[in-house]
C-alpha cells in the first residue's frame, strides 16, 4: 500500500483506507503516522504503537486501545467516547479538548499529559497514572469542575 509523506513534519501520512488495509496486513508499529481524521471507531487495536502519533480529529469512539503505546500522541479534539485505554502508556500525550466520556482508563499511564477542556464525564479513571502537565478551570473530571 503506497501511502505519501509529509515532509513538513516527516511523518508518514495515512487515511482511514489506508491504514485499515495496513492493519489487515498485520502491522501494529504506527508510531510517528499521520493520521488525522481518520474514523477507526469500534476496532481493536490493544496493544498497537501509536508513539508521538497525530491523531488529531480522529474518531476513536468505542475503540479497544488497551495495552496501546501512546507515548507523546496528538489525539487532540480526538472523539474517544466508551473507548477502552485500559493499562495504556500515555505519557507526554495531548488530550486537549479530546472527547473521552464514559472511557475506560482504569490503570493507564498518563504522566505529563494535556487534557485542557477535555470530557471525562463519567471515565474510568481508577488505578490510572494521571497527572496533568497543568489543570485549568476546564480541565474535569466526571463533570466536577475543579
Amino acid at each position: 500500500m503506497m501511502t505519501s509523506f509529509n515532509a513538513t513534519s516527516n511523518r508518514k501520512q495515512m487515511n482511514t483506507s489506508q491504514f485499515r488495509d495496513e492493519f489487515d496486513r498485520g502491522q501494529r508499529d504506527f508510531s510517528y503516522t499521520n493520521l488525522t481524521g481518520v474514523d477507526l471507531s469500534g476496532m481493536n487495536l490493544s496493544e498497537i504503537n501509536f508513539q508521538a502519533a497525530v491523531l488529531w480529529k480522529a474518531n476513536l469512539e468505542g475503540t479497544n486501545l488497551s495495552k496501546a503505546n501512546l507515548k507523546e500522541a496528538n489525539c487532540s479534539q480526538a472523539n474517544l467516547n466508551w473507548a477502552v485505554l485500559s493499562l495504556a502508556r500515555a505519557e507526554s500525550a495531548n488530550f486537549a479538548s479530546a472527547k473521552l466520556h464514559q472511557a475506560d482508563l482504569h490503570g493507564i499511564r498518563a504522566i505529563g499529559c494535556n487534557f485542557h477542556k477535555a470530557d471525562l464525564e463519567g471515565a474510568n479513571l481508577s488505578r490510572g497514572d494521571l497527572e496533568p502537565t497543568f489543570r485549568t478551570p476546564n480541565w474535569h473530571i466526571g463533570g466536577l469542575r475543579e
